[in-house]
């Protein structure tokens, strides 16, 4: 069995990820491995039309494939989108089609999931028959227990290209119709005030149905609203995963290209972000990607805390359910408040006003200063991140700890002094059944009991 292993790392073989892939190596002999590095030299891949079709035959002539990477904002890195583009761009996907695949990532587990909901699906739009996906965390290949895990997901997937096994069809096809968008007048703008709104945008376009979504938007604002493109900031590369950074937030390319100065003087002083783009397969373009890589010399720290965000999309958006999540759990990860995405999926009187209420709503919100609850994501996200720079990252991310110690995030609620005294009163007496069994009777009354004085008091004030 002949297996290509196409590495997403932009750090090459120095990689965590590639580190999985050689124990694959040694315990499975009988699988000729052949491993491409994509993401460390993407540049030249897409520069070079010679080297990329290299890439692409070694594709043809392989097995099977596995996609390994590490995971970057709930994704691939920008490096590995980047490549995934080209193979569209450059009509290669016969090369995989009928071959079996699967996945293969590192990282703290950290929304890991849509990592590979994402590439399952790149698999089968690429017509391979995909055989699941392996999250392993950064050290699980240091205990004998995870090699042996590692070993059963690979020896399965061995299995199942040596006797042509089927696979099952997760994801819809990616073929809305296509609408032109035709703008209609604006029934009524929305004022500013003292609020600074960023619209930014990978690339313009010019009459494509983003752009003019974006103007239309533009022109239902009045006040301090700046329009920016990616293209022009000149993000020269993405994140190439050496965490320099960790120490004081200063990244190796900050004096190379105009990213930091652009997040720090525009992105972190808006009260207001709208970010568009266009899908390109399932994500958006792998220069959005690359934006939010580079974002990372903030490194685990929200840095959008209490603005609003809102997303104007040009794209099939509502068949791609794992996007949708993506991007609003990016929004709530920064701490900033999701408002409403827009797509260009619907008529364009729909559109029009779609987008006066996406403005109306934005201005709304900043002016109460409201950010949504955490839901699962972002509360699960923290509190991963909360343990890991307390624990075994610490010596590594000391901007982030010292930041997190700033915050307050290290401060555990179950810990307080309440929680401890009622488990030191209550818990020995549910040790006796009569007490456990008026304790039980009791539960949802004295759960209650706590909020009748805020209610009462709201009702006198309210009078």
């Amino acid at each position: 069995m002949r297996l290509c292993v196409l590495n997403g790392s932009p750090k090459g073989r120095m990689s965590v990820t590639m580190q999985y892939v050689r124990y694959l190596e040694i315990a499975f002999p009988s699988v000729e491995f052949e491993i491409l590095d994509i993401a460390a030299h993407i540049a030249r891949i897409e520069r070079n039309a010679d080297k990329f079709f290299q890439v692409i035959d070694s594709v043809g002539r392989a097995d099977a494939v596995l996609f390994a990477f590490p995971v970057y904002f709930f994704l691939v890195p920008s490096q590995y989108k980047r490549f995934i583009e080209l193979v569209f761009e450059k009509n290669a996907t016969d090369a995989f089609s009928g071959k079996p695949s699967a996945s293969l990532s590192t990282s703290v587990h950290i929304v890991d999931h849509t990592a590979h909901n994402y590439i399952s699906g790149i698999a089968q739009d690429f017509g391979t028959r995909f055989f699941g996906a392996y999250s392993a965390d950064m050290e699980d290949l240091l205990k004998k227990a995870e090699r042996k895990n590692l070993e059963a997901f690979f020896g399965a997937f061995v299995k199942a290209v040596q006797n042509s096994e089927p696979s099952p069809t997760l994801h819809l096809p990616l073929k809305a119709a296509k609408r032109v968008y035709k703008p209609g007048a604006v029934k009524q703008k929305v004022g500013l005030a003292q609020k600074k709104l960023l619209l930014l945008a990978d690339r313009r376009e010019e009459d494509s149905n983003l752009d003019k979504m974006i103007t239309r938007f533009a022109s239902c604002i009045e006040g301090d609203i700046e329009i920016a493109y990616i293209e022009e900031i000149g993000v020269k590369t993405g994140c190439s995963g050496c965490i320099g950074c960790h120490y004081d937030n200063r990244c190796r390319f900050d004096s190379s290209d105009g990213f930091r100065a652009f997040y720090e003087n525009k992105v972190k002083k808006a009260d207001i972000l709208v970010y568009c783009g266009a899908m390109h397969d399932r994500y958006l373009s792998s220069l959005w990607k690359r934006f939010i890589d580079r974002s990372f010399y903030n490194g685990h720290v929200p840095t959008l805390m209490g603005k609003q965000v809102g997303w104007i999309i040009s794209g099939p958006l509502s068949l791609e359910q794992n996007l949708v999540q993506l991007l609003n759990a990016y929004t709530r990860l920064m701490d900033a408040n999701p408002v409403m995405l827009v797509s260009d999926e619907y008529k364009s009187s729909e559109i029009d006003a779609l987008l006066e209420t996406l403005a109306s709503r934005l201005v709304v919100f900043a002016e109460s200063s409201f950010v949504s609850p955490p839901d699962f994501i972002p509360t699960g996200v923290m509190n991963t991140f909360r343990n890991e720079i307390a624990g075994r990252l610490n010596f590594v991310f000391r901007a982030d700890h010292r930041t997190y110690k700033k915050r307050g995030y290290y401060k555990i609620p179950q810990k307080g002094l309440r929680s401890r005294l009622l488990s030191l009163s209550i818990g020995p007496m549910l040790l006796v059944p009569a007490f456990r069994k008026q304790f039980s009777k009791r539960i949802p009354r004295e759960m209650v009991r706590p909020y009748e004085p805020v209610l009462a008091l709201e009702k006198f004030k309210r009078r």
